[in-house]
């Protein structure tokens, strides 16, 4: 695609492109500037500790994954999008059979290809054929997603990492696109947590190791997710 260099250079109204994304069927659509992420020191932190357990890949093009103009370069938006899943499928009661508790969002179709032609399609949009670059993620690139959904005034991080929807809580998938279209940013999302501790003091690992700071050696969703081999004892 073209730069879109000899393009208009003034932010455009995000109007029709958030029409556009309700559209597709996405609950809602914020936008940042692409710039370096204001949270990327804290990252870099935890790498420097080795808190990612076995997750060596995430080491890998951290550069990319706290600013999105690595991977694009010319990027002026970073567009968050949302996508809701069931909060209403409860659990099944007690049972004395064997069996294993399944986290909701992985009740249903993978996300992953769920959400790609929903963003293959917004970004056609945005793109308007050659005239503009996008790149695309969905939990599948190096890009700090949630620092941008906060950015972009989708949620605020809260205390055990997630971002939080003041309407619908955390019970959503994000996706991102970037690119080197300029829309007005969105006002970026105010921190709602104040001296609240319950997700931290709930942990049963205390893999919350300080707020918005996860051990993943200490996670259960790491130990379940995204290890290979043996759980422990």
């Amino acid at each position: 695609m073209m730069a879109g260099s000899d393009a208009i250079r003034e932010r455009e109204s995000p109007k029709r492109l958030i029409a556009e994304a309700l559209r597709i069927g996405f609950h809602s659509l914020g936008i940042s500037e692409a710039t370096r992420s204001p949270h990327a020191d804290r990252f870099l932190r935890w790498i420097e500790k080795k808190q990612y357990a076995s997750m060596q890949w995430i080491t890998r093009n951290t550069q990319r994954r706290i600013d999105p103009r690595k991977s694009l370069p010319g990027a002026r938006s970073v567009l968050t999008v949302t996508l809701p899943y069931s909060s209403a499928v409860s659990s099944t009661g007690p049972s004395t059979e064997p069996g294993a508790k399944v986290a909701r969002y992985a009740r249903g179709r993978d996300y992953h290809k769920v959400m790609r032609p929903m963003l293959e399609s917004l970004c056609e949009f945005v793109s308007e054929g050659d005239r503009w670059n996008t790149w695309w993620s969905v939990d599948t690139s190096p890009l700090l997603e949630r620092d941008w959904a906060e950015l972009s005034g989708i949620g605020w991080i809260g205390k055990n990492g997630i971002v939080i929807d003041h309407e619908i809580g955390s019970w959503f998938f994000l996706g991102a696109i970037v690119t080197d279209r300029s829309f007005v940013a969105s006002t970026p999302a105010m921190d709602h947590c104040g001296n609240c501790t319950r997700c931290i003091d709930a942990c049963p690992t205390s893999a919350i190791v300080s707020p918005r700071t996860i051990d993943a050696g200490r996670c259960i969703s790491y130990w379940t997710i995204e290890h290979r081999g043996e759980l422990p004892k």
